[in-house]
């Protein structure tokens, strides 16, 4: 079985009927460790779709607090990993769960930042080192990256947007995000089939971008 289709079966398996999802967070929270990814799945979809509101709570944080005893913080970071290893790179639980949690959070702030190359770096040695070692490696790499890296293109394209929304809207960048959000919730905009044709549009403009910088540094 490819590993799209066995991504496609998690999600198929945690959009459910609301009440399935939310007591499916539950099974789920009490095998963490093996269960990390589709927990992260389960929270994702519960979150996005804000169904803890059934149970009475006004926001996803109030609902994983008190229903399973767990940090915000540590739910979003389940979030975080299936969305970025599952989601963006679409690698399978089972390779995923061998890694395990705590090196993919070690490995998580930089292969965000990273090109897909180096992500497979990033995964490649996460898998294979201990996490003693692992870290010591990271450490190396963000010091060889701080000392010589060039401008950080990714940076100057975000600035370079944002002083182009506050001089169209002729605000502060807070409030062109409060429009920007505007606009988005705006009709068909928020619609989950344009926001899944966005994210899809987004990662092949930043495929595009990232092979222009690499051929540009040859």
């Amino acid at each position: 079985m490819s590993t799209q289709e066995v991504n496609a079966q998690i999600r198929q398996h945690v959009e459910q009927i609301p009440q399935d999802s939310l007591e499916a967070a539950g099974k789920l929270h009490k095998d963490i460790e093996s269960k990390f990814i589709e927990m992260g799945q389960v929270f994702s979809h519960i979150k996005a779709t804000k169904i803890f509101k059934m149970k009475g709570y006004e926001s996803f944080k109030d609902w994983v607090e008190n229903e399973h005893n767990m940090s915000a913080k540590m739910a979003n970071k389940l979030i975080r990993l299936q969305r970025l290893f599952v989601e963006e790179m679409d690698m399978d639980e089972e390779t995923l769960k061998e890694i395990g949690f705590d090196r993919l959070m070690m490995i998580a702030p930089m292969v965000e930042k990273a090109d897909w190359e180096k992500r497979d770096e990033l995964v490649a040695q996460a898998g294979e080192l201990p996490i003693p070692q692992l870290a010591g490696e990271l450490k190396k790499a963000k010091l060889e990256s701080q000392k010589d890296a060039p401008q950080d293109l990714k940076k100057v394209l975000v600035e370079q947007w944002k002083e182009q929304m506050c001089n169209l809207f002729n605000c502060s960048w807070s409030e062109a995000q409060f429009k920007l959000a505007l606009w988005f919730s705006n009709g068909d905009r928020s619609d989950a089939a344009v926001l899944s044709l966005l994210k899809q549009e987004v990662r092949e403009a930043q495929a595009k971008f990232e092979r222009e910088v690499t051929n540009a540094d040859r």
